[in-house]
């Protein structure tokens, strides 16, 4: 009794407001799903658009499906207001959908004495989204009192009005949130400890609908014109081959263009990518712009290489390349956004960073300046640069082009120096590549200054090691599925080895004349397998690379052939 009566002089400082104050407050999260609705039908809900006036409005990725998200999270303390499809027989929200949403969010919205968290998202595109390739649906996040938003939300602004946007370091982009943005929100309101990395948060940009237009734009009109890049360059190859196989009866003129068509790989590849640069995309500014970018980078190659040869040419197209992705880079990769080469960035394989399917374009152009350099460890180092390019986060942030690139380093270094490739220049590569991959996830572990996803894999948060590399075989394989021609890149390579290796007689010679160029191809083409290999979507990494090895074998024979460029 006597200890209890020394203890009771302490109980109201337990209970005094200092004590209190490390409780959560009192918080409540309304979560409104509205399926099959795009994002600018979603903002023509009255209340929709005003809770987007009291927090923003952003485009969605749902790479993870946002209700399988919400299955598996803590939702206690979470109303959710599932207010279905909305969508109308036309593929369209008919009035009395529009009507009967609004009504639901306005009677769901209660004023209440606390905090609250209002998050509208739609989990599922509608059938004219589909069609139009539209895989970004909307989401509307707002904070504030209960009672100032259910006020906002039954006045909200009248349409036209300029409404902010949303973001979150998932994605890095102003407008565009992640899936799995919007369980960690919730998470953290509630004061449960989610990684402020993935917090929704209002970005001062505008309502993100003007990038949505170009991101519709990209979706219909990138496929044709990847195709017919495609085409070109394989019309270009089949020419080259037909040439070399001629030998001698072949026109030196036509020689010489069939030369310069395989030199276009690297300028068509980044034409392509700062496509996205282009303010209205139509066939009618993005065809003619890649067509010009490529003629007159190929040819002030040729023209700088008719005085200083074939490896200067490519050199000089090389360190052009290079330049324009560390200047890109430096932009924060705006071009990546709407892109011309390989999916955009809104899909949500990468949000920000280096494409992986650049990862080949940086192989080609680096591999090219060291070529044109010729010294081993000088070009060597070309190639380590680059690879810290791809891996930190200040610049690339991809993880698998800076092994593929510190493994092409080690392999060009000894391959130069051996004139060979065996197994002791493939242990070189190896260990290259191990050294570099160290200082990148050491890089990203204590020098980042914000969390990437390659430091949630060196914190075991993206799963065991063996996990993440089954993970990536299977996209890989499921790319080639979804697109058989992706097959061409994946076969041509051992088929390019085999030639290099084991040349017949039209190539013989030229390599043979060329140690230098020899050596480099070799070196391009078994860095692209490690790009295949280190990459999930693999076809795509080493693609470009091919095409470097390829164009560089078919122009180097040729240009020997003629003895000129």
């Amino acid at each position: 009794a006597r200890r209890l009566a020394l203890l009771l002089p302490v109980v109201p400082l337990l209970m005094a407001p200092g004590a209190r104050a490390a409780e959560p407050p009192d918080r409540t999260v309304v979560l409104f799903l509205i399926d099959r609705v795009s994002f600018e039908n979603l903002l023509s809900i009255p209340p929709v658009r005003g809770l987007a006036a009291a927090g923003g409005a952003g485009l969605m990725s749902s790479r993870t499906p946002l209700r399988d998200l919400l299955t598996s999270a803590d939702l206690s303390g979470v109303r959710i207001v599932d207010l279905g499809s909305i969508e109308g027989t036309s593929g369209e929200p008919s009035p009395d959908s529009l009507r009967r949403a609004k009504l639901g969010i306005t009677a769901a919205l209660r004023a209440g004495p606390g905090r609250e968290l209002v998050i509208v998202a739609t989990p599922s595109p509608s059938s004219a989204m589909e069609r139009a390739k539209d895989d970004l649906t909307g989401v509307v996040v707002a904070r504030g009192s209960a009672a100032a938003l259910a006020a906002i939300a039954a006045a909200p602004p009248p349409n036209g009005s300029s409404l902010t946007t949303l973001t979150s370091d998932s994605t890095r982009r102003s407008g565009v949130v992640a899936s799995v943005d919007v369980t960690a929100t919730i998470e953290a309101f509630l004061g449960r400890g989610a990684p402020d990395a993935a917090v929704i948060r209002a970005d001062p940009g505008p309502a993100p609908l003007a990038l949505h237009e170009r991101y519709l734009a990209d979706r219909r009109m990138s496929v044709p014109v990847q195709v017919g890049a495609g085409i070109y360059a394989a019309v270009v190859g089949l020419l080259c081959v037909g040439l070399l196989a001629l030998g001698a009866r072949a026109p030196a003129r036509t020689r010489r263009m069939g030369a310069l068509g395989a030199l276009s790989v690297l300028p068509i590849g980044l034409a392509l990518l700062l496509a996205g640069h282009i303010p209205l995309l139509s066939y009618a500014t993005v065809v003619p712009s890649v067509i010009v970018v490529s003629a007159l980078g190929t040819a002030a190659g040729a023209r700088f290489g008719r005085a200083r040869g074939s490896a200067a040419a490519a050199g000089v197209l090389g360190t052009a390349v290079l330049a324009a992705l560390a200047l890109e880079a430096a932009l924060g990769w705006p071009a990546a956004l709407t892109p011309f080469l390989g999916g955009s960035e809104l899909d949500g394989g990468r949000f920000y960073g280096l494409p992986n399917v650049d990862i080949g374009l940086l192989v080609g152009a680096a591999m090219y300046v060291a070529a044109w350099i010729g010294v081993p460890f000088a070009g060597a180092v070309v190639l380590v640069l680059a690879g810290l390019f791809a891996g930190l986060p200040w610049t690339g942030s991809n993880l698998g082009g800076a092994v593929t690139l510190f493994a092409g380093a080690g392999l060009w270094y000894s391959i130069r120096r051996s004139g060979r490739l065996g197994l002791r220049e493939t242990g070189v590569g190896l260990v290259s590549a191990g050294a570099g991959t160290f200082a990148i996830l050491a890089a990203h572990r204590y020098l980042a200054p914000f969390p990437t996803h390659i430091t949630h894999f060196v914190e075991g948060e993206s799963g065991t090691v063996l996990g993440r590399a089954a993970e990536r075989l299977r996209v890989g394989v499921d790319l080639i599925v979804r697109n058989p021609f992706a097959l061409v890149p994946v076969l041509g390579v051992p088929a390019c080895l085999w030639a290099v290796l084991r040349p017949p007689r039209p190539l013989r010679s030229a390599l043979e004349r060329q140690p230098v160029w020899r050596e480099t191809i070799l070196a391009i083409l078994v860095t692209s397998v490690v790009a295949f290999v280190a990459n999930d979507s693999g076809a795509a990494a080493l693609g470009l690379g091919f095409g470097a090895g390829l164009g560089a074998l078919l122009h180097v024979s040729l240009t020997e052939a003629t003895g000129k460029m």
